[in-house]
């Protein structure tokens, strides 16, 4: 019994973190390339629920047409010194149809990532699937 249970402590301590976890709250994808207003805009928000600020961020946006093929960069965000304890934020990528369009936005189906990077190393990775 006293192995059952400093393994479950174990297993449990496990679970804790020292930093922020689950940055990415949500990627929000909206699509309209049929009634008028084509284009595609694709919002990241972000949330840092813990104690501790994340330092130099870099938020990364990708974009595939399918998953097996590459992450193809669309987007990189690094304009915060830091995400404060208890701060949210979001940003918003847009691509327009008759500007500049990723083709991957074309398809009925396409995925996209969002990473959150600090101080180099990668913090938190979100990644959303959209099918039309």
């Amino acid at each position: 019994m006293l192995g059952l249970t400093a393994s479950l402590l174990f297993l449990m301590a496990g679970f804790v973190s020292a930093g922020p976890a689950n940055l990415i709250q949500e990627i929000v994808i909206s699509k309209n390339l049929n009634d008028g207003i084509d284009g595609v805009n694709i919002r990241v928000n972000v949330a840092n629920d813990s104690a501790q600020a994340v330092q130099n961020p870099t938020i990364t946006l990708w974009v595939r047409d399918n998953m097996q093929s590459d992450w193809k960069l669309i987007k990189e965000w690094s304009n915060h010194d830091a995400i404060s304890p208890d701060h949210r934020l979001s940003h918003d990528y847009f691509a327009n149809a008759e500007g500049t369009i990723e083709p991957e936005f074309l398809a009925n189906n396409f995925e996209v990532k969002a990473e959150i990077w600090e101080n180099g190393k990668l913090r938190d990775s979100f990644t959303k699937m959209h099918n039309q």
